[in-house]
């Protein structure tokens, strides 16, 4: 998945809960002076909103979650064909981290 597909998702979603809550105020306002047929087309409206939108979120954590298993498979991948690799890297990572707090709580 990329990174600009799942922030046009994120977009169009934020937009549609927008207009969905929009027409939600709408409804409210309107529902003491509009017919009966106003008042159920809005809700209507609303309510495909929402389940539009609903179903792009569940979209959207599918989407993200194949992304997380899919790194997860290919780390455990190149973990298990580099074994010696990873030991150095997460050496390496680890000293970084420990300059870094050294660093820090020598200037507290």
């Amino acid at each position: 998945m990329k990174p600009t597909a799942t922030r046009v998702t994120r977009e169009d979603l934020m937009n549609d809960f927008e207009t969905a809550v929009g027409e939600t105020e709408q409804l409210l306002k309107s529902v003491a002076g509009a017919s009966q047929e106003q008042a159920t087309a809005l809700r209507t409206t609303i309510e495909e909103r929402i389940a539009d939108a609903t179903a792009r979120l569940a979209r959207l954590r599918d989407d993200a979650t194949d992304h997380a298993v899919a790194t997860a498979r290919a780390t455990d991948r190149y973990v298990n064909d580099n074994p010696w690799q990873a030991v150095g890297i997460g050496t390496g990572a680890g000293a970084l981290v420990g300059l870094l707090l050294g660093a820090w709580i020598a200037r507290r």
